[in-house]
């Protein structure tokens, strides 16, 4: 009897793979040992207007069928639908991954804050589930203003409304009407796959939810459970414009006093353990309130921050990719801390806060000057010249998204001055509307 031999490249799926994410593989250990193929295009996935989820699943089922060889893991680095097709694509093949149960407990934003007031009472903010569709849905929220109001199944603060008054809320639920169906559609078909408890199976995927509003410092802790353990490997600080939602820059490592720190990740053990999120990469967000020391969980989000993977490659010699696939291959996670080139990393956002009609993008070779100049810098444009910004799909509700800027420095005062450098030199031109 011939005794197996566990291959020695490992076949890695990975759901809606794009040029960034195949890009920053290459700065794993031994990355030789894969070969990496594609599971679906971005644009069918994560990028799309639309999300036919029956479609993709068939799609993905049918191309992992006819692979002729060893599917050694199927590994997803984005956020909605791709986050929810990754675990059920591994349940149906025996492939580890986190439950669908699980992942849905963090997604589905009331299901999410039920088991966080479980086990975190005191990091949860006050919340109300309403019907947007109901005659009166300001009568089933016990808020006062302002609060935040959201759909159940979204990303990126898409349809994310800060209420100050009836006014905003009566603006805000025109435009939830007319969009909402954009995700609880396709969400319907993972919940329809989970086993679900009562109170989450009886409340429509087109709910929203409203909290109380909280602040301070944002940051995201990261990390991974394998075995029961839960083990916190980063903290970046996440840093909005001033007085708007829309995010400015992220920034690792975080600036937050170490007891702050070590406190999220003592709350972040004990949420991400009560859920039972195994076998995954996860990320979550908190704020803390300087003046009453108060830390508040904002959201968890099941799977590593793709958004800082150039961060982690450029402080601690790895991107956080390295997490997810061992995590894929059952193994404890090889990873670094504080052996990369800088000291400090940053992913800046490029947004406008006005429509308008791109006239003037970067050149190709214009970026590639820029990166010269700058070493380590990595420079992504969205958007196309002749493109209206408000004909984008997914949005959030304050700004336009119109590109991003990856930088490392040996301190924030130089990450600060290099990313204001690059910006002047990029040539963008947008006409004002």
């Amino acid at each position: 009897m011939r005794r197996y031999v566990e291959p020695c490249v490992k076949n890695i799926f990975i759901l809606g793979l794009d040029a960034f994410n195949r890009e920053t593989l290459r700065g794993i250990s031994d990355p030789d040992a894969y070969r990496i193929h594609g599971l679906l295009d971005y644009d069918r996935t994560e990028g799309a207007e639309d999300f036919r989820v029956a479609e993709l699943m068939t799609q993905a089922r049918r191309i992992l069928d006819e692979f002729p060889d060893r599917i050694d893991a199927i590994l997803g680095f984005l956020d909605f639908p791709v986050s929810l097709m990754q675990p059920l694509l591994c349940r149906e093949r025996g492939l580890r991954a986190p439950s669908l149960e699980s992942v849905l407990k963090c997604e589905h934003k009331y299901w999410s804050r039920l088991e966080q007031q479980r086990v975190i009472p005191e990091c949860v903010p006050r919340f109300a589930r309403f019907d947007p569709f109901a005659e009166d849905p300001l009568a089933q929220i016990d808020l006062p203003f302002p609060f935040w109001v959201k759909p159940i199944k979204s990303f990126e603060s898409y349809l994310g409304f800060r209420i100050g008054n009836k006014r905003e809320f009566s603006r805000a639920i025109k435009k939830i009407r007319a969009e909402v169906g954009r995700f609880a559609e396709p969400f319907n078909y993972f919940l329809e796959c989970a086993e679900l408890p009562e109170e989450i199976a009886s409340a429509e995927s087109g709910f929203c939810l409203a909290e109380q509003i909280i602040g301070g410092r944002q940051c995201t802790v990261e990390g991974w459970m394998r075995n029961s353990q839960v083990v916190v490997c980063g903290v970046a600080d996440s840093i909005r414009f001033p007085r708007i939602s829309s995010f400015q820059r992220y920034q690792y490592p975080s600036r937050l006093p170490r007891r702050v720190q070590e406190r999220m990740a003592e709350y972040t053990r004990q949420v991400i353990s009560h859920i039972g999120l195994s076998d995954t990469a996860f990320n979550v967000e908190f704020f803390w309130e300087p003046k009453t020391d108060a830390i508040r969980l904002l959201e968890i989000n099941p799977r590593m921050a793709e958004e800082h993977a150039d961060l982690y490659q450029k402080v601690d010699g790895r991107p956080n990719h390295q997490i997810a696939l061992d995590l894929a291959l059952g193994r404890d996670p090889d990873w670094l801390s504080r052996k990369g080139a800088y000291r400090a990393a940053g992913k800046f956002f490029l947004r406008r806060f006005r429509d308008g009609v791109v006239k003037r993008v970067p050149e190709p070779e214009e970026l590639a000057q820029v990166e010269k100049i700058f070493p380590g810098t990595r420079i992504m444009i969205y958007i196309k010249k002749g493109e209206r910004l408000s004909a984008r799909v997914h949005q959030d509700s304050y700004s336009y998204k119109i590109g991003c800027i990856f930088l490392g420095a040996d301190s924030q005062a130089k990450l600060l001055a290099r990313h204001l450098e690059i910006v002047r030199r990029l040539p963008l031109e947008i006409s004002a509307d």
